[in-house]
């Protein structure tokens, strides 16, 4: 959706004040809407005092500016973004008091973007739109993952602590926790289906489904794996 402003000295003489005083203003200017089905719009004629579209304003005191859902969606990303630093700095003390060990921390980070590969396939699926509440599931969909991650990291140090090999704590704690694990991803699926047929949280509940169904099977393979290679971990008779 693209607004055409206009200033009110501007509208035609004959419109008489009471319908002017009826219509929402923008900015002090009467707005005019105009929807466009392409991507790209003409410029105009400059031998008439026109402007070109691609410049900020138009010729006469016209210009274009971009409003409707999309103004509304930059405005909400851009109240994410400045409060992301504030979120990660707080995420990551939080982590590093539960794991205490920067190779832990890394582990359980590099779990978060496993989510991304069923939540952009859910959305693509369903043919979803990724857009500020779907952002909303990822950022969510991040947090769940890394709960797991800390969930088997913190039981493998756990085993190796009471005196557990290393290469039958990984698989003892993963054999352990996979049971704990899928339920939970399981509970936070299923509860997410009645919100899938809502217009507004549609978006963010596929994400959240396919992002958590692909990543829980991820993160049971990947985060052992990831762990005997940080703490370079073999299986024993093999060098």
């Amino acid at each position: 959706m693209i607004n055409h402003a206009y200033p009110r000295q501007e509208l035609p003489p004959r419109t008489p004040d009471a319908l002017l005083s009826g219509i929402a203003s923008r900015n002090s200017l009467m707005p005019s809407s105009l929807r466009v089905s392409g991507s790209k719009i003409e410029p105009t004629d400059p031998s008439r005092g026109e402007g070109h579209a691609d410049q900020p304003g138009y010729g006469g005191g016209y210009r274009i500016e971009i409003g409707g859902a999309q103004e509304e969606s930059s405005k909400a990303n851009r109240s994410i973004v400045v409060l992301l630093p504030l979120m990660t700095g707080i995420m990551l003390l939080l982590l590093m008091f539960q794991l205490q060990s920067f190779p832990s921390l890394f582990l359980v980070l590099a779990t978060a973007p496993l989510g991304l590969i069923g939540a952009v396939g859910a959305l693509l699926v369903f043919r979803q739109p990724f857009g500020f509440v779907a952002l909303l599931g990822v950022l969510a969909l991040a947090g769940m993952i890394m709960r797991n991650s800390v969930i088997l990291v913190d039981q493998i140090s756990l085993d190796r602590q009471e005196g557990h090999p290393a290469w039958e704590a990984v698989i003892d704690a993963t054999i352990r926790r996979t049971r704990p694990v899928v339920l939970t991803a399981l509970a936070a699926i299923l509860a997410m289906i009645p919100l899938t047929r809502n217009v507004f949280w549609g978006p963010m509940a596929v994400a959240i489904m396919g992002g958590l169904l692909v990543a829980t099977v991820l993160t049971l393979l990947f985060t052992p794996a990831l762990y005997a290679m940080i703490f370079r971990i073999r299986c024993p008779g093999k060098d």
